[in-house]
């Protein structure tokens, strides 16, 4: 397109003085030119352009009224169309100043917002996008309504709008080309949403051509990891819309996943701390992992590899030499960060949770992580009717993330932030509940009205009402000494608040008396510590009597990631699908984080009693029965079979009789 050089050099000033003269100039025309102005009727505003903006602005000064402001805004178009956006801007300053048809007001605003956006000011782009009446807009606008509106979306991180913006837009298309791109555009955003989201907008929207995209969407999230069954499911999706611009151009990315391979898990290599620092963690999960294995007679190849003895790159690159065709592990966040950066073809389930950085769709996570805890206390109180909870955890970075975990879940749930206290050390308890509940105010206010009067007055002290529970992140000598503080604060007269608790504030070894301190408590853990008499519990402390419950928390882990494996595909394919495991009810959360719901306990009468279990049996039987697993080669056939199991050097250790205590909870899932 050739554009006037006149304009080129103009400053807007300028521009817009010229404008106004030439329009002027129009006005003092005779009648009978007005009348020929008349019948240069312009072209629709957002039509294809097909001449200069000198052209454009021309006719407007040989035309008056409607006609002339359509051929300004025409001009305007020309303008942005050659990258003159401040010419183009001056030419709809002038329109300021006339009365606008609403569709015309649509137009300008249009125009507007694409020349913000030819700035580089995609916010304001937006912003003026907002001022568009769209019931105005004629088809030949809806295309650049469309697409602008999408682009300024997604840059300014609204991906949701964004892809609803594009998946609009493919109504007005018409070339192949253009068509192929934009269902790649929707793709590529709909993949930055999980099942559970996808689900959820399918439910609010009712637009049909929406609604389909989204189904589309869902059967690829199923199906990833099955490519045989998603060609059916997407055929059979193809057969149901063939008139849809994603049936006829089905984006590159799915037709990439028909060709993916299938899962197979017959050569599985395990990454985990089997020596260092964090050799008792990794031992266990392994010994969990070896217990799950010998009973369910899997005919597997499974490798162990050190992640203390080498860097991930070349453990990951033995792995791949080796035939390995299914990862496990690792278990220490910031290997799982780099393997999963590295791992572009592996399917894997990780034993740590990383957002965001998912370089297939055959990428699991599987962890037992304190924020887990913080985020099912706060469904538990939720579904048990509480309203306001408190939060009082100890000061540290330990107490603060499981508070803020706490806190996103109960917003997410309510849009409500709860209130959160912070205590020091256990000597400040005495004090600081009285002070959170607000009983030294009421104490004063008596104290007050005793020295104004001669007569002795009695008096209760009261506490706050709104307070319905409290989740108490703390040492379990912390908890037992808060519990009666709070006891002798709360007016008896009142019921008493409830509390909740994690499993690191209720240790294995505490007694009678310590456990009726805390009657009344709830606390959640695993279902595999919790259930009275469990049989894998015993035989693991039979065979480990100097591991404690963190140990076995990780051997319950080791042995559910084995029965994990050859569930994922259903757990992917169906979202109310659940696998009843030792460490709860394991169930896809999104497309990639498996959660483990916890069981809950309390105490009577220093006693421990189920309060809400978690069922873990599977087919009847517990998992892992019956078989010992001991270091002994020798007493153990699987590791005399080196085709089946193999272990790095560094593997075949004596497991240490203590705790690791200095296990960080940034590192270590539980």
């Amino acid at each position: 397109m050739v554009l006037n050089p006149f304009f080129k050099s103009f400053s807007v000033t300028r521009t817009s003085l010229c404008l106004t003269t030439l329009l002027v100039l129009s006005a003092c025309t005779s009648t009978d030119q007005s009348k020929t102005a008349n019948e240069l009727t312009p072209p629709a505003v957002m039509a294809p352009l097909t001449a200069t903006s000198d052209y454009y602005l021309e006719q407007a000064t040989k035309t008056a009224g409607a006609n002339s402001v359509n051929w300004q805004l025409l001009a305007a178009r020309s303008f942005l169309a050659g990258g003159h956006t401040q010419q183009a801007l001056a030419v709809l300053q002038q329109l300021e100043k006339l009365p606008l048809s609403p569709k015309q007001l649509a137009e300008k605003n249009l125009i507007q917002a694409q020349s913000f956006a030819g700035e580089g000011n995609l916010e304001r782009a937006l912003t003026q996008l907002k001022q568009v009446d769209t019931q105005y807009l004629d088809q030949s606008a809806w295309p650049s309504y469309l697409t602008l509106k999408g682009r300024a979306e997604q840059e300014q991180g609204q991906i949701t709008a964004a892809m609803f913006s594009q998946m609009q837009l493919a109504e007005y298309l018409t070339d192949a080309e253009q068509i192929q791109a934009n269902n790649d555009t929707i793709w590529q955003l709909m993949a930055l949403h999980n099942q559970a989201q996808l689900r959820e907008l399918s439910q609010q929207t009712v637009d049909s051509n929406i609604l389909a995209w989204l189904e589309l969407g869902l059967i690829s999230k199923q199906y990833s990891i099955q490519p045989e069954v998603l060609k059916q499911q997407v055929a059979f999706w193809q057969s149901q819309f063939v008139a849809h611009p994603a049936s006829l151009y089905l984006p590159t990315a799915l037709l990439q996943d028909f060709n993916s391979p299938p899962l197979t898990t017959d050569n599985v290599a395990v990454f985990l701390p089997l020596t260092g620092k964090y050799e008792v963690q990794g031992q266990a999960i392994r010994d969990g992992m070896l217990k799950a294995y010998t009973d369910s007679n899997s005919i597997s190849v499974v490798n162990f590899y050190d992640t203390n003895a080498n860097d991930m790159t070349s453990l990951y690159q033995t792995a791949l030499n080796q035939g390995s065709n299914f990862i496990v592990g690792p278990l220490l966040k910031s290997n799982v960060e780099s393997l999963v950066k590295l791992n572009t073809e592996l399917p894997m389930l990780a034993l740590n949770r990383v957002e965001g950085i998912r370089q297939n769709n055959q990428q699991f996570f599987f962890s037992l992580s304190p924020e887990g805890e913080a985020e099912q206390t706060a469904q538990k109180m939720f579904d048990d009717g509480r309203t306001y909870p408190v939060v009082v955890a100890s000061k540290g970075s330990f107490g603060s993330r499981m508070a803020t975990a706490f806190s996103d879940k109960w917003q997410q749930l309510t849009g409500n932030t709860p209130e959160i206290h912070y205590f020091l050390n256990r000597n400040q308890l005495q004090k600081f509940v009285p002070s959170l509940m607000h009983g030294e105010l009421s104490k004063g206010r008596s104290n007050r009205v005793k020295q104004q009067v001669s007569f002795n007055v009695k008096s209760n002290t009261r506490h706050r009402q709104d307070i319905d529970g409290f989740y108490v992140v703390a040492q379990p000598i912390e908890l037992r000494m808060f519990k009666p503080f709070l006891d002798v604060t709360v007016d008896p007269r009142l019921p008493p608040i409830q509390i909740y608790s994690g499993a690191r504030s209720h240790p294995e070894n505490m007694n009678h008396s310590e456990k009726q301190d805390l009657t009344g408590v709830l606390y959640s853990d695993l279902p595999v510590i919790l259930e009275p008499d469990n049989p894998v519990l015993t035989e693991a402390k039979m065979l480990w009597p100097n591991r404690g419950l963190d140990d076995l928390r990780f051997y319950a882990m080791g042995i559910d990631a084995w029965h994990l494996i050859p569930e994922l595909a259903a757990l992917r394919a169906d979202p109310n699908y659940q696998v009843q495991g030792l460490s709860g009810a394991l169930r896809l959360d999104g497309d990639a984080f498996i959660d483990n719901y916890l069981a809950w306990a309390s105490y009577e009468n220093g006693e421990r009693i189920l309060v809400s279990p978690v069922t873990i049996t599977q087919d009847g039987n517990h998992y892992g029965t019956a078989k010992s697993v001991t270091e002994d080669s020798s007493a153990n056939p699987l590791l005399d079979d080196e085709s089946r199991i193999s272990f790095d050097e560094e593997v075949l250790i004596e497991a240490p009789n203590t705790i690791d205590e200095s296990v960080s909870a940034d590192e270590s899932n539980y």
